[in-house]
């Protein structure tokens, strides 16, 4: 929708601009547009054509990147719909364990800063397969229940030890 209002706001910019009136074309494309006309023309400027032409722009969900040097088992494997959803809504109890195992790990911290390096590298290497333009929506209640999770864990193998008896619930 974004890309129509853009593409709808240039051209109205640049027919009344051929016509020879300026503010017939700053009114015409403040129809389409949300913020300023300086604003959006200079965000134009850093937009290729390919952007503005219809199907040069690649489609949303599929990124240049990694994911186009992989081999196509690897492909066909994270453009399942529910290996991504799967792996989206994991994301935050993998890191969550991840965090707190390396914190807890009893070892040298120069190790504990390469363990946190590699759960960077994979969530990065994650980030390029899996992710898509629906994380946003599937990511803060997933954000919440590991959040939840944890928290009971937590409770239930560390503090609840250290309470009577009989101030415990269960």
């Amino acid at each position: 929708m974004y890309k129509i209002h853009v593409k709808k706001a240039r051209e109205a910019r640049e027919t009344a601009s051929k016509a020879g009136n300026p503010k017939a074309a700053a009114a015409a494309a403040n129809e389409y547009m949300f913020f300023p006309r300086r604003v959006a023309e200079k965000f134009e400027k850093h937009l290729d054509d390919v952007w503005f032409r219809e199907g040069g722009a690649p489609p949303i969900g599929v990124r240049p990147g990694l994911i186009q040097k992989c081999p196509t088992s690897v492909k066909k494997f994270f453009a399942d719909k529910r290996v991504k959803d799967v792996c989206m809504v994991t994301m935050p109890f993998v890191l969550f364990w991840g965090c707190g195992m390396i914190f807890t790990l009893p070892i040298d911290y120069l190790v504990k800063l390469g363990l946190f390096v590699v759960l960077y590298i994979y969530t990065n290497v994650l980030n390029e397969f899996v992710f898509d333009e629906r994380l946003f929506n599937v990511l803060p209640i997933s954000i919440y229940f590991a959040n939840k999770f944890f928290f009971y864990i937590t409770w239930l193998t560390q503090v609840r030890n250290h309470f009577q008896k009989s101030v415990d619930i269960f």
